[in-house]
């Protein structure tokens, strides 16, 4: 079962509707069959922080950062893509802010930082 969560419910269903496409079993967090939010974004945080398992987000957002920081997941991926625009916005080649984990080996072992070229 895969639990997405977003703020734009249009952008966030393309990838409910592909994932239910190849068997998963997949919703977005927070918003109702017609679309509409149920959740407030400190609600939607909570629930990020009580996933037991795996969470994976947005290398850049600062949400998801505090949420794998604080959270109950045994492992966070973080995610950031290599695209044409994103080197035009970011020149010196940023994809991912700046961590130092190495006085804390578990979140050595939880963070986990990935680069996907588009």
């Amino acid at each position: 079962s895969i639990t997405l969560v977003g703020r734009f419910i249009n952008s966030t269903l393309p990838y409910v509707t592909a994932l239910q496409q190849t068997g998963f079993h997949a919703v977005i967090h927070g918003n109702n069959e017609d679309g509409a939010t149920t959740t407030t974004g400190e609600q939607t945080f909570c629930y990020l922080l009580s996933v037991p398992h795996e969470i994976v987000g947005i290398a850049m957002s600062s949400f998801f950062i505090w949420a794998a920081y604080l959270g109950n997941a045994t492992r966070a991926r973080l995610y950031s893509v290599q695209s044409p625009a994103r080197e035009v916005q970011f020149p010196n080649g940023t994809y991912f802010f700046y961590y130092n984990f190495s006085l804390n080996s578990w979140l050595q072992q939880k963070m986990v930082f990935e680069l996907y070229s588009s």
